[in-house]
């Protein structure tokens, strides 16, 4: 069922990004890269007795390339850092509190990754790049702890897609609609200084 929820969430990112996004190189590598996720995520690796998703490989390439491009500064590096060891101690709290149910943690997750995102910047490019380098980081760091500690039956790696692919749609879809409001005040202006020339 875990899977089938991220395959849909995914999706449905896809098609924001694909159809509802300004036409740009980026935008093209990005549905690219989603097509890629879809297909690559029920598949694992096995590395040394260690289970490697290879959808996590594609996300880690993905926000490595990211960082490279955005050109990020070392404040943004030690963003990258905080927020990684924030996801970690937000899924060790998970394994150890029986307050939340599997709903509660991941909206709860989802909410606190949008404000965080939305207070750091402004510029979509950049929240998408601390965001995913950010649950990398804190997915191999949560990885190394329970595997150290044989933690590892309870650890399900789509727990982090599906908080990273909510999140990623969440503000792919603030973005649309922000660009969708420029759009029709720039089309209202528009109309308004026709109506001032024929009048």
């Amino acid at each position: 069922m875990q899977l089938y929820y991220t395959i849909y969430l995914c999706w449905i990112l896809w098609c924001c990004v694909t159809f509802f996004m300004n036409r740009s190189p980026i935008q093209y590598c990005c549905s690219i890269s989603l097509l890629l996720f879809l297909v690559l995520l029920p598949h694992e690796l096995i590395l040394y007795d260690f289970p490697v998703q290879l959808a996590f490989v594609l996300l880690l390439l993905v926000g490595i390339v990211l960082a490279i491009h955005q050109q990020l500064r070392i404040k943004q590096y030690l963003l990258i850092a905080m927020m990684g060891y924030l996801y970690t101690i937000y899924f060790l709290w998970r394994l150890i509190t029986p307050v939340f149910n599997d709903r509660t943690f991941i909206a709860a997750a989802v909410l606190i990754g949008v404000l965080i995102l939305v207070f750091l910047s402004r510029d979509l490019m950049v929240q998408v790049t601390l965001l995913i380098n950010a649950v990398c980081f804190g997915q191999l760091l949560y990885s190394l702890i329970c595997y150290s500690y044989h933690l590892q039956y309870s650890m399900d790696p789509l727990y982090g897609f599906q908080i990273v692919l909510t999140i990623l749609t969440v503000l792919t879809v603030r973005k649309c609609w922000l660009q969708g409001i420029r759009r029709i005040e720039q089309y209202i202006q528009a109309l308004k200084i026709k109506k001032r020339w024929h009048v």
